[in-house]
Order: C-alpha cells, then sequence, then structure tokens
C-alpha cells in the first residue's frame, strides 16, 4: 500500500512541477502578448469587399451555408458559400467561425465579392454575394 501511495505522490508531484514550469516558462518568455484576428488575416482576400456584420442568421442548406446580417452592405444581406465536395472544407470552416460568433452575439468580419457573377447555387443576385472570408469580432 505504501508503494502505490508514494507512486502517485511522485506523478502528483511531477505534473504539477511541469504545469508550473510551462507556466514560469510562458511569463518569462519575450514577446508574448494577444493575437488579434487583425493581426492573422493580413494581407486581405483580393478582390473581396469586408464588411463588419451583426449576425442575424446562419442556416445550411443542400447546396450552401450563409450568414445573414442585418443591417447588411446596402441591400447585400446575405454572404454565402457552397457546400459541394469541393468547397466542403473551407464551407465547415466559415461555419464554425459563424456558428461560434453566432452563439455568443459577437460581430464578423465578412470579406466577399461585390460581383453576383460568382454566387453559390441559390444565393440571389439581388441580396446575397459569395463569402471569401471571416473573421470574429470579439
Amino acid at each position: 500500500m505504501k508503494h502505490n501511495y508514494r507512486t502517485l505522490i511522485f506523478y502528483a508531484v511531477l505534473v504539477l512541477g511541469l504545469v508550473g514550469g510551462a507556466f514560469i516558462f510562458g511569463i518569462m518568455r519575450d514577446g508574448t502578448g494577444s493575437v488579434h484576428a487583425k493581426d492573422v488575416l493580413a494581407p486581405e482576400v483580393p478582390g473581396a469587399s469586408p464588411f463588419n456584420c451583426t449576425i442575424s442568421n446562419v442556416a445550411v442548406y443542400i447546396n450552401r451555408m450563409h450568414v445573414k446580417c442585418v443591417p447588411g452592405d446596402g441591400e447585400i444581406l446575405y454572404f454565402a458559400y457552397a457546400t459541394d465536395s469541393a468547397n466542403s472544407s473551407t464551407a465547415n470552416r466559415l461555419l464554425a467561425i459563424a456558428n461560434s460568433a453566432y452563439a455568443v452575439g459577437d460581430r464578423l468580419t465578412v470579406w466577399y465579392y461585390p460581383s453576383s457573377s460568382d454566387n453559390p447555387p441559390g444565393c440571389q443576385v439581388n441580396d446575397c454575394r459569395k463569402l471569401a472570408g471571416l473573421a470574429w469580432i470579439p
């Protein structure tokens, strides 16, 4: 019994020492600071227009996902991305960011292509544009 107790104490001290050492190393490391979405996304998407968005709706359909912003950028309220097999990975990442920001009530920066010629399926030409990127604004 004493052997099991000593082993347990040894591992507990080892884990606490490693966690404490990592914490102290993190504090002493030069150049620590916050990473902001704007820093990560630079340079911006070529040919895309940025717009800060208050999310009203996030939806997924068989052929696209979209984010609805109110108010929109003029008459453009919907920003969509195709969900076909060629685009599913990016669509899932966009959807994760949009749902997370929507769930906590935060805003997004939306990059979209201003021309309706590249709209995904089901994205109307009068109020919807193709998404080029999203950034969560906490």
